[in-house]
C-alpha cells in the first residue's frame, strides 16, 4: 500500500515505472454542508460553530472533496465525509491534524483539543444515536435565533438519523395553528425532546401533567411563566402579592396536591433553566 502522495493523485500518470495497480489510505472527515453540495465537488471550510463542527462550500481555498460515491445532491446542513486531498494531513492515523481544520485552544492548560472527532464517531458522544452533531447544531441556531424555520429540515435529518417517532416528526413539518405565545413554548419543547436527556424527561412529565389538568404542555407553561414574570415584579417591589394567575372555570387544578407541584416546578427550572424559589406556588383560580 503506498503514500498517496508518492502516486501524485490528481495529476496525469507521467512516470511509466509506476506499477499498474495500487491501495491507499485516504483521510476523511465528518463536517456539514453550507449550502447544497454535489458529489466530488472541491470545497473548503467556509464556517465552524462554537461547538466545533465545521461547515464546508465552495471556497477560494479548497481541502477536499465531497464523497465521491454518494450518487446525490447533499443538503444544506447535512452531514457527510469529506475526502481530504493527498499529502495535506501530518500522517495517516485515524488522529491526524490539518492547517485547515484547526484545533480549539484549552486557555486553561494552553493545549490544544481536537474538535473532530474520529472518522468512526460522527454521531454525539452521549445520548441516542439519532443526536448528531448535525441534529445538535440545527437545534442550537434555532434556540440562539429564536427562529424555527428550520424546523422540517431537522426533522429530515432527525430521520436520516433513524429517529422513529412519527408523530414529533410531523410537527417539526406541519404549520402550527397556536398563538405566537403558544407556538414559542411547542418549538422549544421540540428543541429539549431532541437535545438533552434530561430536559426531555421533564417535557414528558410535564406533558401528562397537564393531560390531568385537561391542559395542553404549551398553555401550562405559559401559565407558568405568566407567574414567574408577576413573582419577578413583586420582588423588584418589594411589597403586594402576585396577581398573575390564569383563569380556569373547569377547577381541575384543584385536584392537584402541593407534593406534585414541587416536582412541576422542578422539572420547569430544568427546561427553563432557572430558579424557581416558591415551589409549592400554584397559578391557577377560577371566577367563582
Amino acid at each position: 500500500m503506498s503514500d498517496a502522495r508518492s502516486l501524485n493523485l490528481g495529476k496525469l500518470i507521467e512516470q511509466a515505472t509506476l506499477p499498474e495497480r495500487d491501495a491507499i489510505h485516504i483521510a476523511v472527515c465528518a463536517v456539514c454542508a453550507n449550502e447544497d453540495l454535489l458529489p466530488s465537488q472541491h470545497v473548503g471550510v467556509v464556517n465552524r460553530n462554537e461547538w466545533g463542527d465545521f461547515y464546508v462550500g465552495p471556497s477560494d481555498k479548497p481541502i477536499g472533496i465531497v464523497d465521491p460515491l454518494l450518487t446525490e445532491v447533499v443538503p444544506r446542513y447535512s452531514q457527510f465525509w469529506l475526502w481530504l486531498y493527498p499529502g495535506s494531513i501530518t500522517a495517516l492515523r485515524h488522529d491526524w491534524t490539518h492547517p485547515d481544520l484547526v484545533t480549539m485552544k484549552d486557555e486553561r492548560i494552553g493545549k490544544a483539543i481536537t474538535i473532530l472527532k474520529k472518522p468512526s464517531d460522527p454521531i454525539s458522544p452521549t445520548g441516542p444515536k439519532w443526536r448528531t452533531q448535525n441534529v445538535l447544531s440545527i437545534c442550537k441556531e434555532m434556540k440562539e435565533t429564536r427562529k424555527y424555520d428550520a424546523l422540517p429540515i431537522l426533522a429530515d435529518a432527525l430521520e436520516e438519523a433513524g429517529y422513529e417517532d412519527k408523530e414529533v416528526l410531523e410537527e417539526c413539518r406541519t404549520q402550527s395553528n397556536l398563538s405566537y405565545q403558544l407556538q414559542e413554548f411547542a418549538h422549544e419543547r421540540l428543541i429539549c425532546l431532541f437535545t438533552d436527556d434530561e430536559k426531555a424527561t421533564a417535557v414528558r412529565w410535564i406533558e401528562k401533567f397537564a393531560h390531568r389538568m385537561g391542559q395542553s404542555y404549551e398553555r401550562l407553561m405559559l401559565a407558568a411563566d405568566t407567574w414567574m414574570d408577576g413573582e419577578k415584579d413583586l420582588e423588584e417591589r418589594g411589597e403586594g402579592w402576585n396577581d398573575s394567575w390564569t383563569r380556569d372555570d373547569t377547577e381541575s387544578y384543584k385536584g392537584i396536591g402541593i407534593e406534585e407541584w414541587k416536582v412541576f416546578w422542578t422539572h420547569y427550572e430544568k427546561i427553563v433553566e432557572e430558579e424557581v424559589k416558591n415551589k409549592e406556588a400554584t397559578f391557577f383560580t377560577c371566577s367563582c
